[in-house]
């Protein structure tokens, strides 16, 4: 009977351990129209998607929207985080487990309209000016790579400071998209309309991606991205795209 009681115990641990090694966090950042807080919620297209996936795989997980230094920094170090959107990058590849494709996006350097001595013609010229980007970013670690270091950045934690700086004359360019970029100046209390892209930049253009951490569960990464695969033949994903990005 001892044995018995044993064995109970064990198994109910294992399946205890079974069941956290499962279960997953789901984090964000404020990146319209791919997700965003309105009224106490966050929304998006990127959440649609979520939504769509945990009806397949039968789960309900609150997404927690953080600064991206914050999501991006769990994501790097916590096993069974998911999450949205991450640029999938050369540099990324082997950093998370990819689950598919939320979008693509151009992405270009903007100036104040009234700084016309801000005129980068390719790639090259941007390092003779000063450049806003957040720490950790795509941006920062693509230009990294490419001027080896030798850049002029300035660093900020969060991208509403990245903005400030542009409108107050601090920084030169910052990166951005417009279907992203502009909802959030808007947010941040600056006039859109007193900014212009100067370069497409697509050598540091990057697909959005949704992904998992290192040291996932493998049976919920393969789960995920069957759902993913499967919203995708459905048609269910275009739809979704459609409704977020064809009217912003």
């Amino acid at each position: 009977m001892k044995s018995k009681s044993v064995l109970f115990v064990l198994l109910y641990l294992c399946s205890l351990i079974t069941a956290q090694a499962s279960d997953i966090r789901i984090v964000t950042e404020h990146l319209p129209p791919y997700q965003f807080v309105n009224e106490g919620n966050v929304t998006g297209l990127s959440v649609d998607i979520i939504k769509a996936l945990q009806k397949i795989t039968k789960e309900s997980t609150e997404i927690e929207a953080f600064p991206w230094a914050r999501a991006y920094q769990l994501a790097k170090t916590q096993p069974n985080i998911l999450i949205m959107t991450l640029s999938r990058s050369v540099k990324r590849e082997q950093e998370f487990h990819w689950i598919g494709q939320v979008a693509s996006i151009s992405m270009h350097v903007w100036r104040l309209k009234h700084r016309k001595d801000v005129a980068p013609k390719k790639l090259d010229d941007l390092q003779n000016y000063i450049i806003g980007a957040q720490l950790g970013d795509h941006h920062q670690e693509s230009l990294n790579k490419i001027f080896n270091g030798k850049g002029k950045m300035s660093l900020t934690s969060s991208k509403a400071q990245e903005i400030k700086m542009l409108y107050r004359e601090r920084v030169d360019l910052i990166f951005g998209n417009p279907k992203t970029l502009l909802p959030r100046v808007e947010k941040e209390g600056f006039d859109p309309d007193m900014i212009e892209p100067v370069l497409e930049v697509s050598e540091i253009s990057a697909p959005l991606y949704l992904a998992f951490s290192k040291h996932t569960n493998q049976g919920k990464i393969e789960e995920y991205i069957e759902a993913f695969e499967k919203l995708e033949q459905e048609g269910t994903l275009d739809a979704l795209r459609k409704k977020w990005l064809n009217n912003n």
